[in-house]
């Protein structure tokens, strides 16, 4: 529930009471005990009976005299409009002017306290005893009543009322609410609005993407359609004709894309907003808004409107996002489920391969023994309150072989198909809940200082028991790996994992330039639940597949001066008449290492070199003397290019940026070839629209992924229906490459040129693939 809730009409907003608690989230600060804490009274008692309604705790605990879900309502005048609160009151005893509200929950009496629920429930109440008073009745009491099914307990709060306090507390949201209708109202004038394409032309493929979307009548469409054809645009203009400016939220891994995506999705007529995921937005960065030593935690929600984003930008966006078409977010906020959804939403995920690579990471624990280790002394040390609750973990079944190798079964948890463990039992996760309850608790207790010692030392440990738990929803399995004291969960089906996360949404578009292997998206999705709309468009780059030099890590030492060598006489002889000069060129790399290498040996007077690099790396040239180091080392190998050897004096003449990946010609230099050296998978490899031509690219090898622990338990699960290989190594990377290959010449295809490097290049049926997409490819020995 959210502003959605909000019903506006003329000169009336309306809500109802319920609803609008729900809006004001506790961080907001929305703080009854201003008002009741000098006249509050509490006491707890022992509660024998499971209960789950309403209805089923009065009949067993009538109250004398009281009358039952009695519905009350109360309007004031603010500005010009009417402000309409309505509900119903549990029970209303008038002779003795005691006023009641129940809540059952799960939750302990800790946890209840940790989320500031009580607080929140007793400005419930104050709402329904100020409504009962304007309606001249009798008020004197309001009594809370919090039970607990679960653990049996019942907590009863009892406040006096008093009218005029509590009545000024309220008017204090009237601001809040009064933007929310101005804003309301001024979207109502476009309840007819048209969709608008923003381009003067559409483009034939467009044209067919719009026809697929309008004539699908599955839940799931599939949209594969070639690099720069305009699929973004083209769905969703075609989501606003057929469902007239739904609620849609769309997800993507880059923010330069969610860039593009607000500004073509606001010229076709939509109302939208970006959300950021936690780490960008949060004071802290592994906290969230229920922390309450955040600066922002407690700012009042008489600060907070929708025309201003200020203060905690959480806050701004969780509260808000419910007013806007669409919702541009990270796959992390869908996985997190951190987005209101309704059955009319719309989801729609771009670059949907990319997707399905998000998912094994985010739902996939790993704990390793040296972690726990140190957390455990850490606690002895430093934080004694947590240790009882720490070694109930520590010593259940599934923690202890981690942290004990020398008392457990091998065969029982190593990483084979045949051993994976999972059915975990309720005392694991019950011990998981019971930590990450008193780790809050404590936390939540503890001064500014100490408190920020604690997020620095144990917070990580924490997040990762956060989302285990978020995890057990799904059927997960885990396994050992002892010679890396390593565990990992993880999830069992992907199938189901995903049914999960689409089961709420009325539609799913998935956008790609390429869905391979069609055999995945078989099996991972119902035949008769999607529809698969797909287009081949070669693109008339000049494209070449280099075979002379093997890239994997075993053969790199040996060819890197060749590979690096070919790259710089192919740009000078690609540089006809000087036609490159003034223009960049992509160099895509498996990692930052591959990239040093082979950079520090690609020098001339007429390159103007980019290293593009994470932020953390900036500054820092220990990974590119490491590298000169070890060339260093084999000189005597490459005396055919002593030439470059020379050149080693360059060292530092290759500039870095880790910023947005439009900007980055800020830095070029004038009357040079531009030369980006970009790892795969990067910003600028998806969804970057440069503003400078790109002339040429070379793809250096293919970036597999590295057989870790993780990669090795997925294997194993798969290894009787799926080819292990093909689905988790092969065909992501060749998705990589076809991606980052896609961000050449996207205006000038014919004066332009692609370079895949490697023998890899033609194995495992890669070419016939990259071919699929480049006509004109040609094979180089």
């Amino acid at each position: 529930m959210g502003i959605e809730k909000i019903k506006i009409e003329k000169e009336n907003l309306s809500i109802g009471i319920t609803d609008f608690i729900s809006i004001i989230n506790p961080s907001m600060g929305i703080e009854a005990n201003e008002i009741l804490k000098n006249n509050f009274s509490r006491f707890t008692e022992n509660f024998e009976n499971e209960l789950n309604s309403h209805k089923e705790y009065f009949k067993k605990y009538p109250i004398s005299d009281a009358r039952y879900e009695v519905p009350v309502k109360v309007k004031f005048r603010y500005k010009d409009i009417n402000l309409n609160f309505f509900g119903r009151v549990d029970a209303y005893d008038e002779e003795n002017g005691n006023v009641y509200e129940l809540k059952i929950y799960e939750l302990t009496e800790e946890q209840l306290y940790n989320k500031e629920l009580i607080e929140l429930f007793s400005f419930q109440l104050m709402m329904y005893g100020l409504s009962l008073s304007k309606e001249k009745r009798k008020v004197e009491n309001l009594i809370l009543i919090v039970v607990n099914s679960d653990k049996s307990k019942k907590l009863t709060f009892n406040y006096d009322f008093d009218r005029e306090e509590v009545q000024k507390k309220i008017r204090k949201v009237f601001p809040f609410l009064y933007d929310i209708y101005l804003f309301e109202k001024e979207r109502k004038k476009f309840n007819n609005r048209k969709a608008n394409f923003p381009y003067e032309n559409i483009k034939e493929i467009q044209t067919e993407i719009i026809s697929q979307i309008q004539g699908s009548e599955k839940k799931i469409t599939f949209i594969e359609a070639p690099f720069a054809s305009g699929k973004t645009v083209a769905t969703l203009y075609a989501l606003a004709r057929k469902f007239n400016f739904p609620k849609i939220h769309y997800f993507t891994s880059k923010n330069v894309q969610k860039l593009q995506v607000a500004d073509e999705a606001a010229k076709i007529g939509f109302c939208c907003i970006i959300r950021n995921s936690i780490e960008e937005k949060c004071y802290y960065k592994y906290s969230i808004c229920r922390m309450k030593k955040c600066k922002f935690y407690r700012t009042p929600i008489e600060k907070y409107s929708i025309f201003r984003e200020e203060d905690c930008k959480l806050i701004w966006e969780k509260t808000f996002t419910p007013a806007f078409d669409i919702v541009i977010a990270d796959y992390n906020l869908m996985f997190y489920n951190s987005l209101p959804i309704d059955k009319n939403t719309i989801c729609v995920i771009d670059e949907y391969h990319s997707f399905l690579s998000r998912l094994s990471d985010f739902f996939s624990i790993t704990f390793l023994k040296d972690d726990i280790i140190k957390t455990e002394k850490l606690i002895n040390e430093k934080y004694p309150a947590l240790k009882a609750d720490f070694y109930s973990l520590l010593f259940t079944d599934d923690f202890k072989v981690i942290y004990d190798e020398t008392d457990f079964d091998i065969d029982q948890y190593f990483y084979k198909n045949n051993s994976l463990k999972s059915n975990f039992d309720n005392e694991f996760l019950d011990a998981v809940s019971c930590f990450s309850s008193k780790f809050l608790a404590y936390y939540n207790g503890l001064p500014e200082n100490k408190a920020s010692n604690l997020v620095k030392d144990l917070y990580p440990f924490f997040h990762k028991l956060q989302l285990l738990l978020d995890l057990s929803q799904f059927d997960i399995i885990s396994s050992y790996f002892p010679l890396e004291n390593k565990k990992i969960f993880t999830y069992r089906d992907e199938k189901s994992l995903l049914n999960i996360l689409f089961r709420n949404y009325n539609n799913i578009i998935g956008i790609s330039a390429t869905l391979e292997p069609k055999e995945l998206i078989f099996s991972l999705h119902d035949t008769d639940s999607f529809s698969i709309y797909t287009t081949s468009e070669p693109r008339k780059i000049r494209a070449y597949i280099i075979k002379s030099y093997e890239t994997v890590s075993k053969k790199r030492k040996e060819n890197i001066y060749g590979i690096a060598h070919f790259i710089k006489e192919r740009i000078k002889l690609e540089n006809i008449n000087n036609r490159s000069v003034d223009c960049a060129i992509l160099l895509f790399f498996p990692s930052y290492r591959f990239i040093v290498e082979t950079e520090m040996l690609i020098n001339d007077s007429l390159f103007d070199k980019i290293l593009y690099m994470k932020d953390e790396q900036i500054g820092e040239n220990n990974g590119r003397l490491a590298a000169y180091s070890s060339l260093n080392e084999n000189i005597e190998k490459s005396k055919s290019i002593n030439a470059d050897i020379e050149n080693y004096k360059y060292i530092n003449n290759c500039k870095t940026y880790s910023g947005n990946a439009t900007e980055i010609e800020k830095i070029f230099s004038n009357g040079k070839i531009h030369l980006l050296f970009v790892p795969y998978r990067s910003k600028i490899a998806e969804g970057a629209n440069f503003g400078f031509n790109v002339i040429g690219g070379f793809c250096v090898g293919l970036p597999f992924r590295v057989p870790d622990s993780l990669y090795k338990t997925r294997s194993a699960m798969m290894d009787d229906i799926y080819d292990p290989f093909a689905l988790l190594s092969l065909f992501p990377a060749i998705n990589d490459v076809l991606q980052s290959s896609g961000r050449v010449a996207r205006n000038l295809e014919s004066d332009s040129f692609l370079y895949f490097i490697g023998k890899e290049f033609t194995e495992n049926g890669i070419m016939d693939k990259i071919r699929d997409y480049y006509e004109n490819l040609s094979i180089l020995d």
